[in-house]
């Protein structure tokens, strides 16, 4: 049977079509589950408003909402979308940043799932009120060094493979990763020099898509999380 797993493969009409004009991201001022969506928009060059509020402001907001969590995303006809994975995979599917066939689904999935699971860590970490030179200690505790061990056995068997796909072009799973790595060279270094094929990984996606490396270096907002 034919794929449907095409970014075009799919007849829209006017009720299920996503209008990716006046698109506003609605999170708290860190990167954590909001970070995914904002690199989608991001590589993809789609221009968003990233609304940033305190906690406090969410604690006023969240009566009024309809599901009562964020981050959420609304669009000139979609409100409150929610769930950062959910709204990371159908922009991603959307401009061209997911998979083009089933094998791709798994391929890119496999990562996306083991890289939540080790921003599950963080988040637990960041919790807790983890001291910063006891996190590396906790990190391990959670298992994080078995995952980044099997997160490199993803490339094994094809070492010319610089993506978890295999494609030259960005895809989620790419994205997932720069969130977590991110994590990974702040708060445990010594993984970087242990993990070098993971490190080098993370510069060469920031080198081919300059419009996120530009983003992360240079216009994010700085904060600890």
């Amino acid at each position: 049977t034919q794929s449907t797993w095409g970014p075009h493969s799919t007849t829209m009409d006017q009720i299920t079509y996503i209008k990716d004009d006046q698109v506003k991201l609605t999170f708290l001022n860190e990167r954590t589950l909001g970070e995914i969506i904002r690199l989608v928009f991001v590589c993809a060059d789609k221009k968003f408003e990233d609304k940033r509020i305190t906690l406090d402001e969410w604690n006023r907001l969240k009566p009024t909402t309809k599901c009562h969590v964020i981050p959420s995303v609304d669009t000139i006809n979609k409100k409150e979308m929610v769930q950062s994975m959910a709204i990371a995979r159908v922009f991603a599917r959307k401009y061209n940043l997911y998979a083009t066939c089933e094998w791709e689904v798994y391929l890119i999935e496999r990562a996306v799932e083991q890289l939540r699971d080790l921003l599950k860590i963080f988040l637990t970490i960041k919790k807790k009120q983890i001291a910063r030179d006891q996190v590396e200690t906790e990190f391990q505790k959670h298992d994080g060094l078995v995952m980044l061990k099997t997160l490199c056995k993803f490339f094994e068997g094809d070492g010319k493979r610089v993506t978890f796909t295999g494609a030259k072009r960005c895809t989620l799973a790419e994205l997932m990763f720069t969130c977590v790595w991110d994590y990974v060279r702040v708060l445990c270094p010594t993984m970087t020099k242990q993990f070098q094929q993971l490190d080098t990984l993370y510069d060469n996606i920031l080198r081919k898509n300059p419009k996120v490396e530009d983003y992360i270096k240079n216009k994010r907002p700085k904060t600890e999380w």
